[in-house]
């Protein structure tokens, strides 16, 4: 597996890369940045992985912000495994996906779909073939990609690389099985617990964010020999993408690819933030959630930190390492590194009990909440007078608890939803769709074409989404908002009055 190197930046070339939206509120570069970017730290454990995908031009020319806590998608994905293959030439560039119109990644996922290594995301055999190059890429998914170019194209007939059964507890799903135990056999992964006396994990459906994915494709190449170089120039911390919004009961949060979170409401002087749920901590996160007068964030060390109201205990969160947070009305979830469910604040009706188990994702509505467990079926504990903890069978992807209803994707990329339906927030369209997020009478969810469609009560305005493709919405009470998937901009629908949430201008 060589990497030709003068190819590889002789290609890049022809790579456009887009602008981000700019912000001003980003931490200054670190000292010793590695290999011109300024948010790599030399001494982390994907320092050498990134001075290496300069070196071999994996990523693209050093100057830039490597974003190493930010989500990889299944297009970056294929990209940077294409050119640590040193940029093969697809026999056809017909890929026949539809939803693959960036052309930096159209030869790419030409050639992995050649090569066998993707067959793509559509469930409906009749319907036509999908990539899903926008949609976030989980490790257990990672972990077939590169089991599968090991292999080579032939592996259906004759096999993968056979290796001894791997010692992870999380790890179920049968087609995960044999990449996984590669993938460990070979040193490219050593799960992900940190508690080393408890069971080994894999954190089989976590995204895998782009320090991880890098290092694991150095990891794969033998890990090369490199010298650290210091000497390039830092990257410009304020000119940085968003990648989430989340919508609270009058006000809304965003995040950066630098980690930094930004939260607003129309009245911040008081009336909808005397709470303080839009004065931001400090420091740099991995995902933010808005929740009724308060707001909880994941670390980049991922200790929890709320902010905003607590006469509830909600923003009180527990110690410990988690992975995710959702903040509910009065109370908040979160799935702890070891898989587990820990919530806290208001437990009436049992909200705040979760039961045990190892989840996949959360989610805290307003008196009730919703978790996808580790075999993708759903579990919700709290009020159930509207029917909103009644989760169907089956298996989901995500799930997303409103206030007396919850809606869900299914694994068929269809939308399930339950619980209160007086205004027709629980009768979810039909289509595929990427997410979905249920709100107060309404719900949203992103399609598989990257438009918005809403259904409920419209008395706000609140279903009225703009045109354009979105990267991932989120709904509340009576508005929602949504990060577009052009220019990575804000925009929130809904509510119109003085109590709007109006995301403040870049700077």
């Amino acid at each position: 597996m060589p990497i030709h190197s003068a190819l590889l930046r002789a290609r890049w070339l022809g790579v456009v890369v887009t602008a981000a939206v700019v912000l001003s509120l980003h931490a200054a570069s670190p000292a010793g940045a590695v290999a011109g970017y300024g948010d790599v730290d030399a001494g982390r454990f994907f320092d050498k992985a990134v001075q290496w995908s300069v070196d071999a031009n994996i990523t693209g020319v050093s100057g830039a912000c490597f974003e190493p806590g930010a989500p990889t998608s299944r297009g970056e994905t294929a990209f940077w495994i294409w050119n640590m293959e040193g940029l093969p030439d697809p026999d056809s560039t017909e890929h026949g996906f539809i939803d693959v119109t960036d052309p930096a990644q159209d030869l790419a996922v030409a050639w992995m779909a050649e090569q066998n290594i993707t067959t793509g995301t559509k469930t409906d055999p009749e319907g036509p073939a999908t990539f899903s190059p926008e949609r976030t890429l989980t490790r257990a998914e990672f972990a077939a990609f590169l089991w599968r170019l090991e292999a080579g194209p032939r592996w259906e007939e004759e096999g993968g690389p056979a290796a001894t059964a791997h010692s992870f507890v999380d790890v179920l799903k049968d087609w995960q099985q044999s990449p996984v135990s590669w993938l460990a056999e070979q040193g490219i992964t050593t799960g992900t617990n940190t508690d080393r006396e408890g069971p080994a994990t894999f954190s089989p459906e976590q995204t895998l964010n782009r320090g991880q994915l890098i290092t694991f494709l150095y990891r794969y190449q033998d890990e090369p020999n490199v010298t650290i170089d210091r000497s390039d120039p830092a990257c410009d911390p304020d000119a940085q993408a968003l990648v989430e919004v989340s919508s609270g009961g009058f006000h809304a949060c965003d995040l950066s690819e630098a980690g930094a979170i930004r939260c607003w409401s129309q009245n911040d002087d008081g009336g909808q933030n005397d709470d303080g749920q839009t004065r931001a901590a400090t420091g740099s996160f991995k995902s933010v959630s808005a929740g009724g007068n308060h707001t909880c964030a994941v670390r980049t060390n991922d200790r929890v930190a709320c902010w905003g109201n607590n006469d509830q205990g909600q923003s009180t969160a527990p110690t410990g390492q988690f992975r995710s947070v959702s903040a509910g009305n009065s109370h908040t979830c979160g799935v702890r590194t070891n898989n587990g469910v820990a919530c806290w604040g208001n437990d009436a009706d049992g909200r705040a009990t979760p039961p045990s188990g190892e989840f996949q994702s959360v989610s805290a509505g307003g008196q009730h909440s919703c978790g996808v467990k580790a075999d993708g079926t759903v579990d919700c504990w709290g009020s159930n007078e509207q029917g909103q903890s009644t989760a169907p069978d089956g298996e989901f992807r995500s799930v997303s608890a409103g206030e007396t209803h919850s809606c869900g994707v299914k694994a068929d990329g269809t939308v399930d939803c339950w619980g209160s339906n007086e205004q027709g927030q629980s009768t979810a369209p039909d289509g595929e769709f990427r997410s979905v997020s249920a709100g107060g009478a309404h719900s949203c969810g992103v399609k598989a074409d990257g438009t918005v469609d809403c259904w409920g009560k419209n008395d706000q305005e609140q279903l009225d989404a703009p045109d354009g493709e979105f990267r991932s919405i989120s709904a509340s009470l009576l508005f929602t908002c949504g990060v577009s998937a052009g220019d990575s901009s804000i925009s929130c629908w809904g509510l119109n009055d003085a109590l709007t949430p109006t995301p403040p201008a870049a700077e």
